[in-house]
């Protein structure tokens, strides 16, 4: 078997660094979550959790572990499945508004058409505030 090296250093040694990444992370990652740096509901904390479970899964190249690499599987399965769900929410947040201000505008565009308050009509998210 020949021995891959980088820069000098061998494949094992990069990819255990790689896994070591991927632990700094997840643990800035929770930290951030705990810290209310940003919610669950923020697109980054599911990507970061993805890129961790991704940083790991690669360290488990060389020291395998079939529990580990199952979660962190499912961490990168879910965190797409997540992410996916927030950018269709998004779009279709959008759509409404954009579909509210061209109701606002009139009949074709009529400029003495009174035009209503978009947030009043916003889906209200947890706590009373504006998703």
């Amino acid at each position: 078997m020949t021995q891959f090296d980088f820069i000098g250093y061998a494949l094992p040694d990069i990819c255990r660094s790689i896994g070591l990444l991927g632990f700094v992370t997840y643990v800035a990652n929770y930290a951030c979550l705990s810290l209310r740096v940003f919610t669950s509901e923020h697109i980054t904390y599911f990507s970061l959790n993805i890129v961790a479970a991704t940083c790991v899964l690669v360290s488990l190249t060389q020291d395998f572990n079939l529990a580990s690499a199952l979660i962190q599987s499912f961490w990168i399965v879910m965190g797409g499945v997540a992410v996916a769900l927030r950018i269709r929410k998004r779009t279709r947040e959008r759509r409404a508004i954009l579909a509210l201000l061209d109701r606002g505008q009139g009949a074709a565009g009529d400029a003495e058409a009174p035009i209503r308050p978009v947030a009043e009509e916003l889906p209200v998210g947890r706590q009373g505030e504006r998703a």
